[in-house]
């Protein structure tokens, strides 16, 4: 860390001049991130959208699976559904209700397992 920084990240005690460092918030910057627009991020996750809670859940996970919009998440259904605590069935109807919004789109598959990608559009 630089010594510009470090004194940016510092407390110093007024008494003994001492400096005490601040402790780094753990999900700030940690690395790759998405861009979603403010506004269509709103949008989405309002009541008038149309969307539950469940499977505005499974789209924001999908925005996070990957680094970029074009990438197919490379996961089974059942994995995807255990990391986010539902039942496959439940993801299943959550991926078809925004396969049908064109919120997520099929980008390829093996054998009888189907891959997702954000929409680019």
């Amino acid at each position: 860390m630089t010594e510009q920084a470090r004194k940016i990240l510092a407390l110093v005690d007024q008494d003994t001049g001492e400096f005490e460092e601040v402790p780094r918030a753990n999900y700030a910057f940690d690395g790759a991130h998405i861009n979603v627009g403010i506004r269509k991020g709103r949008e989405l996750a309002s009541a008038a959208s149309g969307l539950t809670d469940r499977e505005f859940r499974v789209l924001v996970w999908y925005w996070f699976a990957t680094e970029t919009s074009e990438e197919a998440v490379m996961r089974t259904g059942s994995a995807i559904a255990e990391e986010l605590g539902m039942s496959a069935d439940a993801l299943s109807r959550a991926v078809k209700v925004l396969k049908q919004a064109r919120l997520l789109v099929e980008a390829g598959g093996l054998g009888r397992t189907t891959f997702y990608r954000c929409t680019p559009y």
